[in-house]
C-alpha cells in the first residue's frame, strides 16, 4: 500500500499578499519621494528668478516682494506632514502640494518675464525720464560728475598740474569731499551711497560709463568702456533676466497640465488596492 504523494501547496495566496505588500511599501515611501521630487522641482525655478533679483547689476530694479515664495517650502513641508500621518496620499494633498507651487512661480515668473521686457525697451531708449529709477540714477550720476569736474578743477588750481593728466590719474573716490558726498554728511544735504555703490559696480563689471548716455568713467580705471550703462543693463535684461523667467512660466504650464492626467491615472490604482481617492 502506497501513501497519496502530498498536494502541492498553492502559492497563489501567498503571492497575492507579497505583490500587495510590495505596493504597500511603495505608498510608504510616497511621503518622502513626493516631498524630494517637488523640492528639487520648485526649488531649481525658485532658484532661477531669485537668481536674476540678486544680480548685483539687476538688483537696483527688484523690490522683496519676490520673498512671497516662501510660501512654496511651507506648502511642500505641510504636504509632507499631511502624507506622514496619513501613510497614503490623497487627490486632495497631491493637488494642493502641486499646483499652489505651480501658481506662485508661473505668478512671479510673469511678473519677472514683464518687468524684464519693460526694463529692456525704457533702458535703451535714450529718454532719461522713461521711468523713475533711470531718472533718480540719471541725476545721481550727473551729481557725481559735478564733484568730480569740481575736484579736478580745484586741484589744477591748487598744484598746477593739467587737467588731462588728473583726469586719467584720479577718480572720483580720490577727492577729499567724496565721503561727505556718498553719505550725506556736513553740508551735502543728499546721500547717494545706494545709487553712486550701484552706478561704481555697473562701471567696474560691465565695462560701461555713464548712465543715460556714455559719458566719463567715474570710479573705474580700467579702459574700454563700450557704452552707457543703462543699455548695457538693458541687454542684461534682456539675455538673462527674461530667458530664466521663460523658463519658470514653460515649466510651470507643464506642470499644471500634467497635473490633470496624473490624478485620473492613479485613481484606478489607488481603488485597486482599496484605497480612497
Amino acid at each position: 500500500c502506497q501513501m497519496a504523494a502530498p498536494l502541492p501547496r498553492s502559492s497563489g495566496v501567498l503571492m497575492g499578499y507579497k505583490r500587495l505588500d510590495g505596493h504597500l511599501d511603495a505608498f510608504r515611501l510616497f511621503p518622502l519621494s513626493f516631498t524630494a521630487i517637488t523640492s528639487i522641482l520648485f526649488g531649481a525655478c525658485m532658484w532661477l528668478l531669485l537668481r536674476v533679483t540678486a544680480d548685483p547689476a539687476l538688483f537696483y530694479f527688484h523690490t522683496h516682494w519676490y520673498w512671497g515664495m516662501t510660501l512654496i517650502p511651507a506648502a511642500i513641508t505641510g504636504v509632507h506632514v499631511v502624507h506622514t500621518r496619513q501613510g497614503k496620499p490623497t487627490k486632495y494633498t497631491l493637488a494642493f502640494g502641486i499646483i499652489l507651487p505651480s501658481l506662485i512661480l508661473l505668478f512671479y515668473g510673469n511678473l519677472q518675464y514683464m518687468s524684464a521686457f519693460e526694463k529692456t525697451t525704457k533702458l535703451s531708449v535714450s529718454d532719461c525720464g522713461a521711468f523713475i529709477e533711470k531718472r533718480d540714477l540719471q541725476r545721481s550720476w550727473e551729481a557725481a560728475h559735478r564733484l568730480y569736474m569740481s575736484c579736478i578743477n580745484d586741484t589744477h588750481v591748487a598744484t598746477g598740474h593739467p587737467r588731462d593728466v588728473l583726469l586719467q590719474r584720479f577718480r572720483l573716490p580720490d577727492c577729499e569731499e567724496y565721503e561727505g558726498a556718498l553719505y550725506g554728511d556736513g553740508y551735502h544735504k543728499e546721500a547717494h551711497v545706494w545709487e553712486w555703490t550701484y552706478l561704481q559696480r555697473l562701471e567696474e563689471e560691465e565695462m560701461c560709463a555713464g548712465w543715460c548716455y556714455q559719458g566719463r568713467q567715474l570710479w573705474s580705471h580700467k579702459k574700454g568702456a563700450r557704452d552707457a550703462c543703462s543699455k548695457a543693463v538693458a541687454r542684461l535684461f534682456a539675455s538673462y533676466a527674461s530667458p530664466r523667467a521663460s523658463q519658470v512660466l514653460s515649466m510651470m504650464l507643464v506642470v499644471l497640465a500634467s497635473i490633470g492626467v496624473v490624478t485620473i491615472t492613479l485613481g484606478p490604482v489607488m481603488q485597486k488596492y482599496g484605497m480612497e481617492w
